[in-house]
């Protein structure tokens, strides 16, 4: 970004043109908390409602069988996120097809329509469909395949036509792409019910360290939207390792050799790494306050299982099918929580080290449920406070993959109960990249 937003790319600078760039950086004392509290009492100063934690439908779309469907509603999704191109002529094979998941799972939709300049002819032809099938949607992203920041014309256009269907509808824009598009260029807030846009860590780096280091950035974004868009709800919609769409490409992407996996994909989402990583999106996400995420795909090598069929580059993708990523425990443990706590609150663990340990609080009906994930390649031991008898522990790691990806129901039940050998401290071996679940009665 060397010159303005307001001139087009690529910029041409001839030999000889002076260009000049200033940044002011303002140095603010932030507040201190007790380095050594006890984690085990009721959370004081921060403590943040969850966000609504959904998923996306998988690209391309199919009706999910009966296993898939199993594993996801163990998950609770909140919404299923269904991206609908409306001048394609599979646009609305796609939306049916993911209602009908969408009803299996038992969640509502949250609809991303994408317009062309026929957007009155697009949106009335969804309206039809939408009166005629009436799924639940929560609700509904406007974007126009020209722009990246949307714009008042499509805004109104979809509220009248979309109105006809249900006046109630909440309409959310902003961009499918990065935070930095609409913020560049706002959309009316005035005409939205809310604002959305996407996050992904890999923009420019994309080893292990700097992913975790991108976590915090989360909330800033989130930060940043609330200076801007006041109290209208923020949807982070959708969270991914990778990329899936390029504002800043000049032209169209090279194509994918066979010995390459596509640039939306990442081998890690099959691994403990990407738990870690979930688990601190959730934590900043919450720490911000958005009012709802929406993580990955529901099924294949973007999602949170891995298809009944395998992965279509098993050489390069190494899942076995049906298997349940690490990450699915992550989303399933919070959706759980929120699901039978609606007022559960959460913090940061007060000894995290975002850089070697993540961690959450969940404060609930039943106690306290303390989610850590080892952020390194080596052994890390988590002091978390004071022991309370009847603590349970479920850890995730390279000793439990197997049973996690396998058995993933018969998993999710187990835990072992935390017998401390050094008397009332409570502390946690985590093996390189696991993940652990605490859960501490009343």
């Amino acid at each position: 970004f060397c010159t303005p937003l307001r001139l087009p790319f690529p910029v041409t600078v001839s030999a000889g043109t002076e260009i000049r760039q200033a940044v002011r950086l303002r140095l603010v004392k932030s507040a201190t908390t007790d380095p050594t509290p006890s984690l085990l009492s009721e959370p004081t100063g921060y403590a943040r409602r969850l966000p609504r934690i959904g998923l996306c439908g998988a690209i391309p779309s199919r009706r999910l069988d009966e296993r898939e469907l199993s594993l996801l509603r163990v998950l609770r999704p909140a919404h299923l996120r269904v991206d609908v191109d409306l001048a394609s002529p599979e646009g609305l094979a796609r939306l049916d097809c993911e209602r009908a998941n969408a009803e299996a799972i038992g969640a509502p939709l949250e609809l991303a329509w994408t317009v062309s300049n026929r957007a009155e002819e697009e949106l009335s032809a969804v309206a039809k469909f939408l009166q005629i099938s009436r799924p639940a949607v929560c609700r509904c992203l406007i974007f126009h395949a020209s722009e990246w920041s949307t714009t008042a014309r499509w805004i109104e256009l979809a509220r009248r036509i979309l109105g006809e269907w249900d006046s109630r509808a909440a309409i959310f824009s902003g961009t499918t792409a990065n935070f930095r598009e609409w913020n560049a260029s706002p959309p009316p807030f005035d005409l939205l019910d809310g604002i959305c846009y996407s996050v992904q860590p890999q923009e420019h780096a994309f080893d292990n360290a700097s992913l975790i280091e991108n976590c915090a950035a989360i909330a800033d974004t989130v930060h940043s939207a609330r200076r801007l868009c006041g109290s209208l709800p923020i949807a982070v919609t959708p969270v991914t390792l990778r990329k899936r769409v390029n504002p800043y490409a000049t032209g169209p992407s090279p194509p994918t050799s066979e010995d390459q996996l596509p640039l939306t994909v990442d081998p890690r989402q099959m691994s403990l790494f990407a738990a870690g990583w979930t688990l601190g999106a959730i934590r900043y996400l919450a720490e911000a306050e958005a009012a709802s995420a929406t993580f990955y795909e529901t099924v294949g090598w973007r999602g949170v299982c891995e298809a009944s069929a395998g992965a279509p580059q098993p050489d390069l993708f190494p899942s076995r099918p049906g298997m349940a990523f690490p990450l699915f425990h992550v989303l399933a443990d919070v959706n759980e929580i929120a699901d039978e706590s609606p007022q559960a609150k959460t913090s940061p663990c007060p000894n995290a080290e975002p850089l070697r340990w993540e961690g959450i609080m969940l404060t609930h009906d039943r106690g306290q449920t303390i989610l850590i994930a080892n952020q390194t390649a080596t052994r890390q031991v988590s002091s978390l406070g004071n022991w309370r008898p009847g603590t349970r522990v479920r850890t995730l790691d390279q000793t439990t993959f197997d049973r996690a990806a396998s058995d993933p129901l018969g998993f999710r039940g187990w835990r072992q109960p935390y017998d401390p050998a050094g008397g009332g401290a409570l502390e946690v071996e985590l093996l390189p990249y696991a993940y652990a679940r605490i859960d501490v009665p009343r």
